[in-house]
């Protein structure tokens, strides 16, 4: 989707005309969406327009509905949001910049929020979170957006990694290895706008977001090598890297999703960890997936 940018005309109106198979459309209208980021801080060349994406399926294909028109409108427009996100640096999104980001965004779609900042972490047990994000300048936070429809039977919570900054605390990144760390918050920006898109596409299930928002940062209070946690799960953790913070802040996440919202399906979202790349063999193309057996998965889905 690069190329599509790139050979486009960068003033006045344009239409985008994708060729592809049907059931190729929202993937390919996501894709687009995404090659047309709504941030930037560039100060000359910077004009509004409007592209139009026009989809041809060829064969007897059958013409889109006007569900399925909604569904790529909302899609494209919660993707164009995340990416909105990860794109900002540090000092245009901040931890204090996301919470309000994701209230206001709960307050449109009239849905509960719940929001634990600071020192309430500490208070009610949260170590992972506020452990990490303890010596930030903008204080962690855990925010849970809830959809809450009648005559729902299931409930589903996905919990999203919202590190805005990664210096990798005391065990610091390299200077080659930590510009881009603004995007360690995409797991939270991917949950808020996929949150967004099936909260307006009317979701029949309960449906949670759950934020896991901290800055890993360098300070008189960081958590350093030797401390122990203690996360919400209740499970004791000795810190031996503190550049391995994503698993403490979803740990938090994860474990209030099963017991506070009684989630019967939990999703967690975070950018990959270089271990996880090492292991799997990851490239930047690829992810990282863990997952139950495909039997209990079979029985949680209700699927075949």
């Amino acid at each position: 989707m690069d190329a599509v940018n790139k050979h486009l005309p960068k003033s006045g109106d344009s239409i985008v005309v994708m060729v592809c198979q049907r059931e190729h459309v929202f993937a390919c209208g996501v894709a687009v969406a995404r090659a047309f980021p709504t941030f930037t801080m560039k100060t000359r060349d910077v004009t509004e327009r409007n592209v139009t994406v026009c989809f041809v399926t060829p064969g007897d294909a059958s013409p889109l509905t006007g569900e399925d028109v909604k569904v790529l409108s909302a899609a494209a427009t919660s993707i164009r949001l995340s990416a909105d996100i990860v794109d900002r640096p540090r000092n245009e999104m901040t931890c204090d910049d996301l919470v309000n980001l994701a209230v206001k965004i709960g307050k449109e779609l009239n849905v509960s929020i719940k929001v634990i900042r600071g020192e309430e972490l500490r208070e009610q047990g949260f170590g992972g979170i506020y452990g990490v994000g303890k010596a930030a300048e903008t204080p962690p936070a855990l925010v849970v957006l809830s959809h809450l429809p009648q005559g729902a039977t299931k409930t589903i919570a996905w919990c999203g990694k919202g590190i805005m900054y990664d210096t990798g605390g005391f065990s610091m990144k390299t200077k080659t290895l930590m510009p881009g760390m603004k995007r360690d918050c995409g797991g939270a920006a991917g949950i808020l706008g996929g949150f967004k898109a099936a909260v307006e596409c009317g979701f029949s299930e309960n449906l949670h977001a759950v934020l896991c928002i901290a800055e890993n940062s360098v300070g008189p209070k960081a958590t350093v090598p030797d401390d122990i946690h203690i996360l919400y799960s209740g499970k004791s953790v000795e810190i031996n890297n503190t550049d391995a913070e994503g698993r403490l802040v979803l740990g938090d996440g994860v474990a209030y999703a099963r017991k506070d919202l009684q989630a019967d399906i939990v999703l967690d979202m975070c950018t990959l960890t270089g271990a996880q790349g090492v292991t799997y063999w990851c490239t930047p193309r690829r992810a990282a997936l863990q997952q139950r057996p495909m039997g209990d998965l079979r029985r949680v889905s209700g699927s075949n």
